[in-house]
């Protein structure tokens, strides 16, 4: 009989170290991998912040896509700017007003779609 309480008590301090074991990692296991997931955003976070100051444009000169050169001047007459050229396509004009704010014009009101001329560098 001794034995056998003896087992039975050994059995059951097993079993109450093995089920304290798993529930601390059953339970733990969440918040550490929420830890991991919050560290490797940040790392992504870090890895896609631009490094370079924002784009740069060429004042003053916007951009737009066009099958001729009729359609440039509707796009010229609609945003009140001058055409300097068309090329292959590619319709430039020019502005002494902010170009930011034609952009914005343009697309509150539905009209073609016009760019900056951004600058970019390579090295």
């Amino acid at each position: 009989m001794k034995r056998l309480v003896c087992m039975l008590l050994i059995g059951a301090l097993v079993c109450l170290f093995f089920a304290q074991a798993f529930a601390s990692s059953f339970w733990l296991a969440p918040y550490q991998e929420d830890e991991k997931v919050k560290n490797i955003k940040d790392r992504l976070r870090q890895t896609l912040e631009p490094r370079q100051p924002a784009a740069t444009y060429e004042a003053g000169v916007l951009l737009a896509l066009v099958d001729s050169r009729e359609d440039a001047e509707k796009i010229a007459e609609l945003y009140g700017i001058t055409l300097d050229s068309v090329n292959a396509g590619l319709a430039k004009f020019t502005t002494d007003q902010d170009i930011l704010e034609l952009i914005k014009l343009g697309r509150k009101n539905g009209w073609p779609e016009v760019q900056p001329n951004y600058l970019y560098q390579l090295f």
